[in-house]
């Protein structure tokens, strides 16, 4: 029985094997090239293009880091702005001076809870102050009233905007 012993490759065959079977542009060529001034071109033009390739790395890296932001910003001086809509909102259904008016007593007559008073209501009343069972006997004594009513015993923007200038001008409930 004989034996054979396989011998192992150098490095340097391994190395040159793998870089004429390379997909990499211009290495094989190195290998392939018949003179000394053909494989110094070949090896100088693969080193070049590998710097290059390095150099654009770092700038692409160093840009990243910088973070940089560009915006572009118009500004557009209008002379005259439109006036803003604005608007109030009040929570209290009904001011509590049209319920004792003589007009709507009624009304306090038979929502005796609006009276009912502690330490942390105020003249309208607080939502903490009101049970549900309130809330509704309220909302169903207001239904009853008509649309002109409503209107009449809710707040007027007249009793809640104290002033209004813009641009200089005085402003309204318009």
């Amino acid at each position: 029985m004989t034996r054979m012993y396989l011998r192992k490759p150098s490095l340097r065959a391994i190395c040159a094997h793998t870089l004429r079977h390379t997909t990499a542009h211009g290495i094989p060529s190195i290998l392939r090239s018949r003179g000394r001034l053909q494989r110094c071109c070949w090896a100088g033009f693969v080193l070049f293009v590998l710097a290059c390739m390095v150099w654009q790395c770092s700038q692409l890296i160093a840009t990243f880091l910088r973070y940089p932001t560009q915006e572009k910003v118009t500004m557009v001086n209008s002379p005259r702005l439109a006036f803003p809509a604005v608007t109030f909102c009040n929570l209290n259904r009904a001011r509590m001076s049209k319920i004792n008016s003589s007009r709507f007593r009624f009304l306090a007559n038979e929502l005796p809870f609006l009276f009912m008073r502690d330490g942390n209501q105020n003249e309208t009343t607080s939502p903490e102050g009101v049970s549900v069972a309130d809330d509704r006997q309220f909302a169903f004594a207001l239904s009853r009233l008509t649309v002109k009513e409503q209107k009449e015993l809710g707040h007027q923007l007249e009793d809640m905007l104290i002033s209004c200038v813009f641009h200089g001008e005085i402003c309204d409930q318009r």
